[in-house]
């Protein structure tokens, strides 16, 4: 079993990110339809890891433990680049999306595991 410090892990994901965009570069298609170089370097990732880990039995183990900080930076920098002229010009629609995004994250926060409305 290989298992990956933090450290090692975000080196990982970097050297992931780097052959996606090769990947991307070299292979027309990719590029031509726009995918994401995290995409394309992930899903080869996915897939060596898979044949890996079935074919020998090896396993490998990342840590996550700095996955919500991560995905809580990736988010922000997301609404930060948000465009308030296009939300509006989506009128109704897009107060509708809000609403029904809202009320899903609503319901998933008040059945989580542990969770208690009483504090």
């Amino acid at each position: 079993m290989l298992s990956l410090s933090i450290e090692q892990s975000l080196l990982a994901c970097c050297l992931v990110l780097v052959v996606g965009r090769l990947l991307t570069n070299k292979v027309g298609v990719l590029s031509r339809y726009s995918i994401p170089d995290p995409i394309v370097g992930g899903l080869l990732f996915a897939i060596v890891a898979f044949f890996i880990t079935d074919w020998s039995g090896f396993q490998l183990a990342l840590d996550t433990s700095i996955k919500p900080t991560l995905l809580l930076l990736f988010f922000s920098c997301i609404g930060l680049t948000a465009n308030l002229k296009l939300l509006v010009a989506g009128g109704a629609a897009s107060c509708r999306v809000f609403a029904g995004a809202g009320a899903i994250l609503d319901f998933a926060e008040r059945h989580r595991p542990g969770h208690s409305l009483v504090t």
